[in-house]
């Protein structure tokens, strides 16, 4: 081959090893249109995916503890318990419990795990609003995990509600229907509140578009819909 030709082939082979700063920047732009589109959704899948498995191991653990109870002759009539040994003392026994928070509201010695008088604003609806802690003063406990339990009965002939932080007080927003979920006590099952026989403290439905909604009755759509919690962190900011 002449000399000249050669050094021609070896330019041109230079030539094609490399990119142009035009390309470079082209291609940086595509990579970051497409990570803007698609990581806001991983990130959304994600949060959904966490706040599932977190449900769903709470209301099984719930649902465990009350087949081990029937299994072992326990009562669940809470009217069957007096003030010195409540229904919630009980209960405990059946998981694997971090702290018994007990039935007064007012201690503000574990108030970093456990809902106090004095956190009246831990706890919201979907509204923004802060729930009356008159409504959880009977009985709480936190489990291994950060989960925390409480328990609200107005009187003994009125219905039991358990309401559930599924990832625990420290972790926000708190918030009834986003990682707070409430149950009824029926029939000797806890039962997911706006399910056919539950008595909601408030009827409002469970619609995740409107920022009024209370929350109370989100639980049944979180049983009830597969996809409730991707919906959730989708139109719940």
């Amino acid at each position: 081959m002449p000399p000249m030709a050669f050094t021609r082939l070896q330019q041109l082979s230079s030539a094609r090893k490399g990119f142009t700063l035009a390309e470079v920047l082209i291609t940086l732009g595509i990579i970051g249109v497409v990570s803007a589109l698609t990581i806001p959704g991983l990130i959304n899948n994600y949060k959904a995916a966490r706040l599932k498995s977190q449900f769903t191991k709470v209301q099984s653990e719930i649902a465990q503890a009350v087949r081990m109870m029937k299994n072992d002759d326990i009562s669940l009539d809470p009217a069957s318990y007096g003030k010195t040994e409540p229904f919630v003392n009980t209960f405990s026994k059946y998981f694997r419990v971090l702290h018994i928070c007990g039935v007064n509201v007012t201690d503000t010695k574990y108030k970093d795990l456990c809902y106090t008088k004095d956190a009246i604003t831990y706890l919201k609806s979907r509204s923004n609003t802060s729930v009356n802690y008159t409504f959880l003063d009977d009985g709480q406990f936190v489990l291994m995990d950060g989960t925390l339990l409480i328990f609200n009965q107005d009187n003994t002939d009125k219905p039991l509600y358990l309401i559930a932080d599924i990832n625990g007080i420290k972790t926000k927003p708190n918030k009834l229907g986003y990682d707070v979920f409430v149950f009824q006590l029926l029939n000797e099952e806890f039962v997911p509140l706006g399910a056919v026989g539950t008595n909601p403290p408030y009827t409002q439905e469970c619609n995740l578009k409107s920022p009024a909604i209370i929350g109370f009755t989100c639980t049944y759509n979180a049983v009830s819909d597969a996809d409730y919690f991707k919906k959730l962190v989708r139109n719940v900011k």
